[in-house]
């Protein structure tokens, strides 16, 4: 399974080491998860307990199996992924 995981939170360095150990960065709080649900369910437990749920903000969107997603800027190549600038 493939997730996006975003978060908006008070200080991010909180959990930048955790979501490093579990997905890969995209930018600086966007983060590409690739695995099965149990290792996504240890990510998500590690995230909950590091965020402050009164004012942190963090979403996990799952991805279809799609092989292309679109952007624009700077290019970030990722294996099974292709990233272009044709969107706009």
């Amino acid at each position: 399974m493939r997730c996006l995981i975003v978060y908006d939170i008070a200080d991010p360095r909180r959990l930048q080491r955790h979501m490093q150990q579990h997905a890969r960065a995209l930018q600086r709080s966007v983060y590409l998860f690739e695995g099965h649900h149990a290792a996504l369910a240890r990510c998500l437990d590690g995230v909950k307990q590091r965020i402050d749920p009164a004012c942190d903000d963090v979403r996990v969107y799952a991805i279809s199996q799609t092989k292309r997603l679109l952007h624009a800027g700077k290019a970030l190549s990722v294996d099974g992924i292709w990233l272009g600038s044709d969107v706009f």
